[in-house]
């Protein structure tokens, strides 16, 4: 008889085809069959022997306890979940630690419990001196019959930051400033934040889902009219505490982002200019708090401790993500 502890973490993404089929039952009845994709990946793993009965030694009734010791590699993401099911498609980063009682016999199924563990990783600090932003020269298009084809000239759009780190809770100024050179008069214009997913399956295939988390408008531009230099904008925009339970995270299955955009919107029939720019939110680290099951005081309660700690990974160790 023995114990194995198993630790390990995988992350997987799910998305639905967006095309549908029909298939034919052999009654002669059809119905319409949606494709699931699944893309699963496990970068973690690690299994340790914590205890073992030779010899058929037999084992007395009470509570047992197996110390033992994880040591995460450096470069392991956080816990990290966008459910399925409310969206189109969703992703998950999970870790989970189980551990298995073998029983020796043929009709003896062996005794099995997993935990899921929440792994937080500290906030990056921001980068010293470091002022993202991005600018870009677009064409302004006024639609006719079915498509964008009739050029109005262009518009230049700038979107700056003032660090490329923030924490939910905070605010990001974003600094914004617009020429117009079309022949377009915009009503109005907007700050905004988002998260944008992009998940990709084994088979390649890639879906993008944005989600807008706040808003900031701001008066529209006439034709040949500036918003620079000393006209420039200055707006705050909150981050939702929301995003403290999705934070910015890379992986090679899917990406989870945030971006401040800048949109120029002139009313229907016409395309609306829009500057992305990328900034990264992670969450704070809560207080840690240590707690669990206290035993009644009763003998038999009272745990044995089985050997020393037991060291399940190397802390050198680095994963692929």
């Amino acid at each position: 008889m023995g114990s194995a502890f198993s630790s390990g973490n995988n992350v997987a993404v799910v998305l639905t085809r967006e095309e549908s089929r029909t298939e034919t039952d052999s009654d002669g009845k059809s119905r319409t069959v949606t494709d699931y994709y699944r893309g699963e990946k496990t970068f973690f793993h690690v299994t340790a022997e914590m205890c073992a009965w030779r010899n058929k030694e037999l084992v007395q009734p009470g509570q047992y306890q197996f110390p033992f010791c994880v040591v995460l590699p450096p470069n392991a993401p956080p816990s990290f979940a966008i459910p399925y099911g409310p969206n189109p498609f969703g992703a998950y980063v999970e870790y989970t630690a189980s551990v298995v009682c073998r029983r020796p016999g043929i009709f003896k199924s062996n005794l099995k419990h997993v935990e899921a563990l929440t792994v937080l990783c500290p906030p990056p600090a921001p980068t010293p001196g470091l002022q993202p932003s991005a600018t870009e020269e677009m064409e302004v298009k006024r639609g006719c019959c079915c498509c964008f084809c009739c050029s109005q000239g262009g518009v230049t759009l700038q979107v700056s930051i003032e660090r490329d780190m923030y924490l939910p809770g905070e605010q990001v100024l974003v600094m914004v400033q617009v020429t117009n050179s079309s022949k377009v008069a915009f009503k109005r214009g907007e700050v905004f934040l988002q998260r944008r997913l992009t998940v990709s399956a084994n088979g390649g295939i890639r879906r993008q889902l944005d989600d807008c988390l706040g808003t900031v408008h701001f008066e529209g531009l006439s034709p040949g009219a500036t918003l620079s230099g000393e006209k420039a904008l200055q707006l705050r925009l909150p981050i939702a505490l929301e995003a403290a339970a999705r934070p910015t995270c890379v992986m090679s299955l899917f990406q989870h982002i945030y971006q401040v955009g800048v949109r120029m919107k002139a009313g229907a029939c016409t395309s609306d200019p829009t500057l992305l720019l990328t900034c990264g939110i992670f969450a704070r680290l809560p207080a840690t708090a240590i707690g669990g099951f206290t035993p009644p005081s009763a003998d038999f309660w009272k745990p044995t401790v089985i050997g020393q700690v037991v060291n399940a990974v190397e802390p050198a160790a680095a994963i692929g993500k």
